[in-house]
């Protein structure tokens, strides 16, 4: 059974009073173009869930260049990620969001490395895009495998010289004592 109501602010309500179903409201806000999944009467977004959303497919997010302007690379990605802390954690409303442990990041620590990655809704809420955090660890690993190729390429040059020493080492000794280990 559904109940569908029309509230004075614009608000309409859809509840589901289903039999082991249970309280399960949609909110549509006319006024504010917003859609609220087992939400208060005002979301934020455009569409905002509280609860797990489950599906086949992936969530597509548009990159085409063609709708894009002031391109710019991401800089000092490395230093960004490696400031960041990942946590688990558990939320302190269990009837809101449910007693499971998450894995997440906190939008306050991340808002001090990379802003544009937090958005404060219109209820004060911060929220990560998580999907803004993929370009810089995607950049972060390209920083640090440039990094690593160098100090591998300095490595093998500091040992083919270290080599090089050691064999002018040997053929001197070798020279003063055939008798010496080295020189057999």
């Amino acid at each position: 059974m559904l109940a569908i109501g029309l509230m004075d602010n614009g608000i309409a309500t859809i509840q589901s009073h289903e039999p082991n179903v249970g309280y399960s409201p949609l909110f549509l806000n006319a006024a504010g173009g917003g859609v609220g999944i087992n939400t208060d009467l005002t979301p934020s977004y455009t569409l905002q869930v509280n609860g797990s959303i489950a599906g086949v497919g992936g969530y597509i997010n548009m990159s085409d260049e063609r709708y894009k302007k002031e391109i710019e690379p991401l800089i000092d990605n490395l230093a960004k990620v490696l400031a960041m802390r990942g946590v688990s954690y558990k939320w302190k409303d269990i009837e809101k969001y449910g007693d499971e442990r998450q894995l997440g990041v906190i939008a306050q620590e991340i808002e001090k490395i990379a802003p544009e990655v937090v958005t404060t809704g219109k209820d004060g809420v911060k929220r990560v895009k998580y999907t803004d955090l993929i370009p810089l660890i995607i950049e972060a690993m390209k920083e640090w495998n440039k990094s690593y190729v160098s100090e591998i390429a300095t490595m093998k040059a500091e040992n083919q010289e270290i080599n090089a020493k050691l064999d002018l080492l040997i053929k001197v000794l070798c020279e003063k004592d055939r008798t010496t280990e080295l020189c057999k």
